[in-house]
């Protein structure tokens, strides 16, 4: 293992600090992201650390569908990198960027997935499962009801572009 000025990490006390120092850094990085969500900024301090313990991260491609309209939903999913294009069946709802997070409706309301989204470049993404986001939910009154603002406030956002489509078609 070689750290960061180019030096061979031998003995065993140099490699516990190196990753240790390394894990810290990117859980500071994690809590700094994901602070900028206006979601999670309602979770409790004391439920931070466990959020950041069950966060997972996924890389995903350019052009690749991270999930379909009419899916069930199982991860809520924050931007950390690159941009996401959200659409309602042929129209696009939104392009969603680092800081955004998208996927939320359905693991609220229970319901499948109200749009498709799509990376539109390679994308650096952190999941929560449904699970651990429901158990946060039960345990904090407060990030529940950001959570059900939030995903009234898009589902109204979603029910407005589709009276535009309509009366566009008209």
């Amino acid at each position: 293992i070689i750290n960061s000025k180019g030096g061979f990490l031998r003995n065993t006390a140099a490699k516990i600090s190196f990753f240790s120092h390394r894990k810290a850094s990117r859980r500071r990085k994690l809590i700094e992201h994901l602070g900028s969500s206006e979601l999670v900024r309602h979770v409790p301090l004391q439920f931070l650390e466990e959020v950041v313990d069950n966060i997972k991260e996924r890389f995903c491609t350019a052009g690749e569908q991270l999930f379909a309209e009419g899916d069930a939903g199982y991860v809520v999913y924050f931007i950390e990198a690159g941009e996401i294009s959200i659409s309602r069946k042929t129209e696009q709802v939104a392009d969603l960027v680092s800081g955004d997070m998208f996927g939320e409706i359905s693991i609220i309301t229970g319901e499948t997935r109200t749009a498709t989204a799509v990376a539109k470049e390679d994308s650096q993404l952190l999941t929560i499962r449904k699970e651990d986001f429901d158990h946060w939910r039960q345990r904090s009154p407060e990030f529940n009801a950001a959570t059900k603002n939030l995903a009234a406030r898009r589902l109204s956002e979603l029910a407005q572009k589709d009276r535009v489509s309509s009366d566009a078609a008209l």
